[in-house]
């Protein structure tokens, strides 16, 4: 079923391996979200790649959802854009928003992707994870590199 010119209702079907659909009751509510979705699609000229949709009571804990989850109801969507970062597209999103192109909502912040939803209430978080990497050189210098947000910590030590 297309909901939009760019989305159709089978991409955000649950991501359980039964790939369950999305239930009758929620379409309206993933409809709109494809609509916000499809602005966002139309300012970018690139296509958004869905990683989660409508989820199920059992997927949304197999995943570590939260028990509130908006994706529960249809009504949420984790998503990324090849050849932007994450926080890239949190920020195009933030943008839209406060032009009032996409409706104001819940925007999460991860690694890989970014969850928006359309809970109607303004909700940020960040749940990126602090990257860490350690190297030594031939065993005289030590590095310690840690990304917090958007700024980069190195630590150098020599032996």
């Amino acid at each position: 079923m297309q909901l939009t010119k760019d989305f159709t209702l089978e991409e955000f079907a649950c991501h359980d391996k039964a790939r369950t659909p999305v239930p009758t009751q929620y379409v309206s509510n993933v409809k709109k979200v494809a609509q916000n979705l499809q602005a966002l699609r139309d300012y970018l000229k690139k296509p958004i790649i869905i990683n989660s949709g409508y989820r199920t009571e059992e997927h949304n804990k197999a995943v570590g959802g939260s028990p509130n989850s908006q994706h529960k109801v249809g009504k949420a969507a984790d998503i990324c854009v090849e050849g932007m970062t994450p926080y890239q597209l949190h920020q195009t999103i933030e943008r839209l928003i406060a032009e009032g192109k996409m409706q104001q909502g819940g925007l999460g912040l991860y690694n890989n992707f970014v969850h928006y939803d359309i809970r109607g209430v303004k909700t940020r978080w960040d749940n990126r994870r602090q990257k860490l990497a350690q190297a030594s050189l031939a065993g005289q210098l030590l590095i310690i590199a840690a990304i917090v947000g958007s700024a980069l910590y190195i630590y150098l030590q020599t032996k």
